[in-house]
């Protein structure tokens, strides 16, 4: 079984599927908790050996990428054979789980009496199929492309992105994995993202297949007041050096030599088809205090 899910806003909740024929005293529970006493639990059957636990303090008002795992007889994805993952990141596994046994319950979101408070705004389950790494990171990357969640966490050195395809659309290792922001057109997984910000904290850009941005009152949805991209599999992903955006950096080549930069560069990686139009907005909080102190700045 593995369940992916993006996790928003949420407070004390529950998050439970059904019940399946107890284990060694226990319930038999197909469950997840968020959270629970202040930890994200994942329970299936036999709690005593199935159960993957680990405290978090950054979850109320936070958008994240969960992967839930588990096959009692196999150690995959990712070696191990029970798993939670938080925005490609393993937080606590189960080494030996037990096997779930159904009894035909109903699958539910919330605790009989409590509810849910929050927003799940997707979840995908997969019964039945053990999957390899790259399918679960596939997974990640779709939910991680269209919620604006860095995967791995800014500086991650060895995280990439797929497509579902299989195809690197963001590639390890290249100093820029930080506040990643992407565009992108995937047919099979039905994405179609065209206008995107990271979620991570503080000031960040918006990126755009299109000539300007929607207005800030206006409803935006994934493709507002933006143009198409024109074929399967195209994608735009940019991250940028980690460096504060507000500091200068000096030009040292080029006719420019001798002037003033954003010590922050950001990195772009491209496949597929390029859009046409590429529109970026840049927040004036964002701009080095000498640059211009006008109302709006994009290009």
């Amino acid at each position: 079984m593995r369940w992916w899910g993006t996790h928003g806003q949420h407070d004390e909740c529950h998050v439970v599927g059904q019940y399946g024929v107890p284990v060694n005293g226990w319930d038999g529970r197909f469950g997840i908790h968020f959270p629970h006493d202040g930890d994200v639990i994942w329970d299936s059957a036999d709690a005593s050996v199935s159960r993957a636990r680990y405290t978090d303090s950054n979850l109320i008002n936070r958008v994240s990428v969960f992967t839930f795992f588990k096959d009692a007889s196999t150690a995959s994805p990712f070696g191990v054979k029970q798993a939670i993952r938080k925005n490609g990141v393993q937080m606590a596994t189960a080494s030996s789980p037990s096997p779930l046994t159904g009894a035909n319950g109903t699958f539910s979101v919330g605790n009989a009496g409590a509810g849910w408070r929050g927003i799940l705004a997707e979840g995908v389950m997969m019964l039945g199929n053990t999957m390899s790494n790259a399918q679960a990171q596939q997974l990640e990357s779709y939910l991680a492309v269209k919620y604006g969640v860095t995967l791995g966490g800014n500086g991650a050195p060895a995280t990439s992105y797929l497509n579902s395809a299989g195809s690197t659309i963001w590639s390890a290792g290249t100093g820029y994995h930080n506040n990643i922001v992407a565009l992108g057109r995937d047919d099979t997984s039905k994405l179609n993202q065209l206008i995107s910000r990271s979620v991570n904290s503080g000031d960040q850009i918006t990126v755009i297949s299109g000539t300007a941005m929607p207005s800030s009152a206006s409803l935006i949805t994934p493709t507002t007041g933006a143009m198409a991209l024109a074929t399967d599999l195209s994608y735009v992903v940019m991250g940028d050096n980690g460096q504060s955006s507000t500091t200068t950096a000096t030009i040292t080549v080029g006719t420019l030599a001798g002037r003033a930069r954003s010590s922050r560069i950001w990195r772009l990686q491209a496949t597929g088809t390029v859009p046409s139009q590429l529109s970026i907005c840049v927040p004036d909080s964002m701009l080095p205090s000498g640059f211009t102190s006008g109302a709006q700045h994009s290009g």
